[in-house]
């Protein structure tokens, strides 16, 4: 049987976010522009500004969390990388007509995507 903090660890991750999904949703609308002189609209940034804001909260309150799971340090870890693909995505974003800017796009999809794969697997993980 898990810990209280394990489960408040989990209960933590499990929990859907409108915070999240609405930072979500700005940074789609904001990569949906239609004026032909702007490349990215300033909703994406906001958006990515807002989700590196909910993980950095999010890895606060596990950071507190006292529990005997190893998967802490896992989720955490997993986390960190996530906002680590938001930052170098809106760098990419910045510089999206160069070819750096492409291959931040790229590195940074690939990056989140294997991140959220770690924390899905951390969070079964946790006991």
């Amino acid at each position: 049987m898990a810990d209280p903090g394990a489960r408040e660890l989990r209960r933590l991750l499990e929990t859907s976010s409108a915070t999240l999904a609405e930072s979500m949703s700005k940074i789609g609308d904001g990569l949906r522009v239609q004026d032909p002189d702007v490349q990215v609209g300033s909703s994406a940034f906001d958006g990515i500004r807002e989700a590196r804001g909910f993980y950095g909260r999010l890895g606060r309150r596990i950071r507190a969390i006292h529990t005997s799971s190893g998967s802490k340090a896992d989720v955490l870890d997993a986390i960190k990388r996530l906002d680590g693909g938001l930052a170098l995505f809106a760098r990419g974003l910045r510089s999206n007509a160069t070819d750096e800017g492409l291959s931040r796009i790229t590195d940074a999809a690939d990056q989140t995507e294997a991140a959220a794969a770690d924390l899905a697997k951390a969070t079964n993980a946790i006991t």
